[in-house]
């Protein structure tokens, strides 16, 4: 009997999501790259995020390394008193890392971004801190000239809002091109439809 859902896997949400996402990403990157050369140049890139097991504080980090030329100096007196304490000694939290994948567009001359996609998952949709954090990159992107495209598989959690609503669908595709904010391309499907090109 063929499956009643031609299109995406309804339970993929209660699945592992971190290995969808990094073939979802892989497979997008796969089918761009004949489409965009050889003017384009497709990269995966990740953010990093630091996810605390007692407070589930959540922290967006740029996995980057800066590298000063010097010591840095300090404003003051050149002699100090240090006071000597004995330590206590006691048991870091160990964060856990979850690395989340998105595409980068850039142009294969000068390397400019010209767009950036990202597959939103249950984190960047999660009210608690997830959604904010997911808002404020966000931000960043609809603040610079790159064209955003965020393609939101998931039916549960908090969808992108715009000032209108949503066409009423299971899963969306938000196309925000460049010049044409604050105007987005929303594209809508059912459960039932298979994932439009």
């Amino acid at each position: 009997m063929p499956s009643p859902f031609p299109g995406m896997d309804p339970f993929i949400e209660s699945q592992r999501w971190e290995g969808f996402h990094a073939r979802m990403i892989t497979a997008l990157s796969d089918l761009l790259v004949p489409e965009i050369r050889p003017h384009y140049a497709c990269d995966v890139e990740k953010y990093v995020f630091v996810i605390s097991d007692e407070d589930e504080v959540r922290r967006h980090l740029v996995p980057d390394v800066h590298v000063a030329s010097q010591s840095p100096t300090f404003e003051g007196s050149e002699s100090t008193a240090v006071a000597t304490l004995a330590p206590v000694v006691l048991t870091h939290v160990e964060p856990l890392e979850m690395e989340q994948p998105f595409l980068v567009i850039r142009t294969t001359d000068g390397r400019a971004i010209v767009a950036v996609i990202e597959l939103l998952s249950p984190w960047n949709k999660s009210k608690k801190d997830g959604m904010a954090e997911y808002i404020t990159k966000r931000y960043d992107y609809l603040h610079s000239s790159a064209s955003v495209i965020e393609i939101d598989l998931l039916r549960g959690g908090t969808r992108l809002e715009c000032k209108e609503p949503l066409p009423e669908g299971d899963y969306y595709a938000f196309v925000t091109r460049s010049g044409e904010r604050p105007h987005v391309e929303v594209y809508w499907w059912s459960l039932a439809d298979r994932l439009p090109k």
